[in-house]
């Protein structure tokens, strides 16, 4: 949903600045013909009323472009904001669900361990699993959520066989 999301606010903009360009270009020939208009009957005006009046149209054109360029930056503003506030709304809902699954997964089918042996962490690592011939760290992802650089340190140091048990006694004489 997001990307087809993400698909239609792309087009939009793409459309949206070919329109732009559009308008800029046909601007640019209207002035340049005005200009040229101009230069070639400034002879043959007598008056300057009628400078007057070519002036008025050339501006009046000018100015509805302008105007229509604004109302499609208004609308492509307006669309932007929405598809922002949407993105927002399902990353919020994505990161929600992970969390509510990361809180069960050890009592669904995907979590390959006994429910009883995993003791939640939470962060960096999701469990540690206390089987009876083994330790196992476990991460609880959804969707296509990748790890941290922390836990993929981790996970390095586990694989190159970098963990060790360790007892902290203290003393009360």
């Amino acid at each position: 949903m997001v990307a087809l999301i993400a698909v239609v606010f792309v087009c939009f903009l793409v459309i949206a600045i070919i329109i732009l360009l559009m308008l800029r270009s046909k601007l640019a020939v209207q002035k340049a013909t005005m200009e040229k208009l101009y230069a070639s009957n400034a002879q043959w005006m007598s008056t300057s009323d009628t400078f007057k009046i070519l002036a008025k149209n050339a501006a009046d054109k000018v100015r509805a472009h302008v105007d229509e360029v604004a109302d499609l930056n208004a609308s492509y503003n307006a669309v932007k904001q929405d598809l922002k506030k949407e993105i927002s709304r399902n990353k919020s809902v994505e990161i929600r669900t992970g969390f509510i699954l990361e809180k069960i997964a050890p009592f669904l089918d995907v979590f390959k361990h006994d429910p009883n042996t995993a003791h939640h962490l939470g962060n960096p690592i999701d469990y540690v699993v206390f089987a009876e011939d083994e330790i196992i760290f476990v991460e609880v992802k959804t969707g296509k959520s990748r790890s941290s650089v922390k836990q993929r340190h981790i996970e390095k140091l586990v694989n190159e066989g970098k963990v060790r048990f360790e007892i902290v006694r203290f003393d009360y004489e």
